[in-house]
């Protein structure tokens, strides 16, 4: 359940934070591993994603308060990397958050439950009220979430594409504009293998050089970004489009490469 919460009495608009609640069985497999305090233990405890605290309030040992109740919880430890639609999530009892969403415990026999993670296959369970995914099923069957995904795939992938294809021509350009200095050396006799191998030496430095420091300013980046924007490194990913960028580049210069080695060093000269 997606909520506003917020920490202090009184609070601002800069207090407020949107949460996404959840509630699980404390002693069930899927309970969140704490980094910090520990795990709820009854129905006025809470445990919330550590990147609220970060962003300012939301202590351990602080109240926890809710648009949708009345009742003031107690956060009493912190876990990391828990968003759900990029919002923080909260973990805490059934009890609780079937309070927190109605207003009132609810007995067993009334509880709602939104879905029942078990370990392992089964095959028997009621087919006509219930339905069976597997974790990653579920997730891609979240409201938006291909749809974002596809969206953002699209979008980085068409600028990767774009930028390999720029840079492949700007080294292309930047080696056809040196003609007169090859002329130069094929006229002192340096023949076309040692030019050749000297370009494609030298774009590979500045192509890795460059994208090294691109690297390095994507992670002091993520060093500066607000806890609240959601950001996450992937350097598989970086090193994929590092690696790429080297390609075109050496495409780009091979192919006036060939155009050099066809040079007059006559006509480049004069």
């Amino acid at each position: 359940m997606n909520t506003v919460a917020w920490s202090v009495n009184n609070p601002k608009e800069s207090d407020k934070a949107k949460v996404s609640l959840f509630g699980i069985d404390s002693s069930s497999f899927i309970r969140p591993k704490v980094i910090e305090g520990r795990l709820f233990k009854n129905n006025k405890e809470v445990v919330l994603d550590q990147s609220l605290a970060e962003s300012g309030g939301f202590n351990i040992g602080d109240k926890f308060y809710t648009l949708t109740s009345d009742n003031a919880l107690t956060i009493v430890g912190y876990i990391q990397n828990n968003k759900f639609n990029v919002s923080p999530v909260v973990y805490m009892s059934n009890e609780a958050f079937q309070e927190v969403k109605y207003g009132e415990f609810l007995p067993k026999e009334k509880e709602m439950v939104n879905a029942f993670v078990v370990k392992g296959d089964i095959e028997k369970y009621p087919k006509n009220k219930l339905k069976k995914l597997s974790i990653n099923k579920f997730i891609k069957k979240l409201p938006g979430y291909n749809a974002q995904l596809l969206t953002f795939g699209f979008m980085i992938g068409f600028l990767i594409i774009i930028s390999a294809i720029i840079i492949g021509i700007f080294m292309y350009v930047l080696t056809i504009q040196k003609a007169p200095i090859f002329g130069i050396m094929k006229a002192q006799g340096i023949a076309n293998k040692t030019i050749a191998m000297a370009v494609m030496t030298q774009t590979f430095l500045l192509t890795v050089i460059g994208s090294g420091i691109g690297l390095l300013g994507t992670w002091f980046t993520s060093l500066v970004l607000p806890v609240n924007v959601p950001f996450q490194s992937n350097w598989v990913l970086y090193l994929a489009i590092m690696f790429s960028m080297v390609f075109f580049a050496l495409l780009g210069t091979l192919f006036s490469v060939l155009s050099i080695v066809r040079i007059d060093p006559l006509k480049a000269i004069g």
